[in-house]
């Protein structure tokens, strides 16, 4: 009898989490979509490296504006700690800030932003500096499939691996952070 119960229920209960586990991975895809293109100025980045295209060519990017508030950077910028405690083995995931050369904050954040990685910056963490106009124009290339639009000083966009904006998360909400590492 026992035998029997094992044979049986173990089975079933194996089949109803895996299915639990699958209808919750196809839940965070469908939440997937498109919103744009990755869009890029190469230049040099404050750790001192030259970055075109081919430094993004098959990776997956967690990018950034920083502009506004201190309190906002603090916060952004905490996100990204979790982030990198996450993902900073993984060579297909690179960590991108934006920051404006105008910013009132500026050499605060750089210096917060190169202690993402411990003392210096991470391996996969690029942080460029461009002026208003630049970051527009890359950030309508980013988003340019939202209608209404988006401030994209608010958000963490996701691209994947083909440089399409999969996601945007407002990084001020814990939760759509949460999302963001269900979905990299």
């Amino acid at each position: 009898m026992i035998v029997l119960v094992i044979l049986a229920l173990f089975p079933f209960l194996s089949w109803y989490y895996l299915q639990k586990g699958i209808d919750y991975r196809l839940d965070a895809i469908s939440e997937l979509g498109n919103f744009g293109e990755f869009l890029w100025h190469e230049g040099y980045d404050e750790n001192g490296r030259f970055v075109d295209n081919s430094f993004f060519e098959g990776k997956y990017i967690i990018a950034s504006v920083v502009d506004g508030y201190k309190e906002d950077f603090d916060l952004l910028k905490s996100r990204y700690i979790g982030l990198v405690e996450q993902f900073g083995g993984r060579d297909e995931v690179i960590y991108l800030h934006i920051l404006p050369s105008d910013f009132t904050y500026f050499d605060y954040a750089l210096e917060r932003l190169a202690r993402l990685g411990g003392q210096r910056f991470h391996r996969n963490q690029v942080v460029m500096a461009y002026s208003q106009d630049e970051i527009s124009l890359l950030t309508k290339s980013w988003t340019s499939t939202i209608e209404n639009g988006v401030e994209v000083e608010n958000h963490i966009i996701l691209f994947n691996n083909s440089g399409k904006a999969i996601q945007l998360y407002d990084f001020r909400k814990e939760d759509r952070v949460a999302r963001l590492v269900e979905h990299v």
